[in-house]
């Protein structure tokens, strides 16, 4: 690797381009093969510490390595050299179609410009059936800052730390436990983080109750939308929990 750079382009229209097809005649081989060894003399050139230079080519090795009949490489390398492809250990065309950093005539900035304004077009044309809530996380899109991981795992709210996350790690295990990105979307649109110490006493209750226990645990998204902690219920007037089994929604 030469100077920290460890790729080099290849450009539309490579593999379709007549000159290897004329190489290929020239070296009896077929094209596939030419563009194999293309592709690794512009390996070694771009490894090389003076990027460009290919070095020496053991051709032989190159055989093997491709599984050609001996010979082939250095046919195609010889076709190579009289298509003026090669001159002098280097690829010919290097500075012109491998350069070091954009050229002046790309303008990256002007780019950038214009596909974020592009963006934001897209997002103005949809923003006439969303709602502000909808046109905000259309607006972030846009501006590419949602990742992956943020569509699972919904941001902390302003403000400071959302403690969703203790409240659905004390949250019990069963079938029903499901919809955490729904109960975090609740927990932080009602700002459940003033009142999160009593949910959480009222988890660590509720788990010693008969009902619960027996696994009859309704799920979490009914808790909040029914703010099931204000209930009041307690182990010891929780003795015929069982018996009323499906009675939540």
């Amino acid at each position: 690797m030469a100077g920290g750079i460890d790729w080099f382009r290849w450009h539309h229209g490579s593999v379709t381009d007549p000159k290897f097809q004329l190489i290929a005649k020239r070296s009896g081989a077929s094209l596939p093969d030419v563009l194999a060894v293309w592709a690794y003399l512009l390996e070694q050139a771009s490894a090389n510490e003076i990027r460009g230079n290919h070095g020496d080519i053991d051709c032989e090795a190159v055989d093997c390595m491709f599984g050609f009949d001996d010979g082939r490489t250095e046919a195609i390398l010889k076709a190579m050299e009289s298509r003026e492809m090669l001159n002098d250990g280097r690829v010919t065309s290097w500075d012109k179609r491998q350069p070091k950093r954009e050229r002046d005539t790309d303008n990256s900035a002007e780019r950038t410009r214009a596909y974020r304004e592009r963006q934001k077009q897209q997002g103005d044309a949809a923003s006439d059936d969303v709602t502000p809530c909808d046109a905000t996380e259309r607006q972030r899109n846009a501006r590419g800052e949602k990742s992956r991981e943020e569509s699972n795992n919904p941001p902390t709210p302003q403000g400071g730390m959302t403690r969703f996350e203790d409240f659905w790690s004390a949250w019990p295990k069963s079938e029903r436990k499901q919809d955490k990105v729904k109960c975090a979307q609740k927990w932080r649109r009602s700002n459940f983080d003033a009142v999160a110490d009593a949910i959480l006493a009222d988890i660590a209750i509720k788990q010693q109750t008969q009902k619960w226990q027996e696994g009859y645990i309704e799920a979490p998204l009914v808790y909040l939308n029914g703010k099931r902690w204000e209930d009041g219920v307690t182990p010891a007037g929780d003795e015929q929990a069982a018996s009323t089994v499906g009675t939540f929604v």
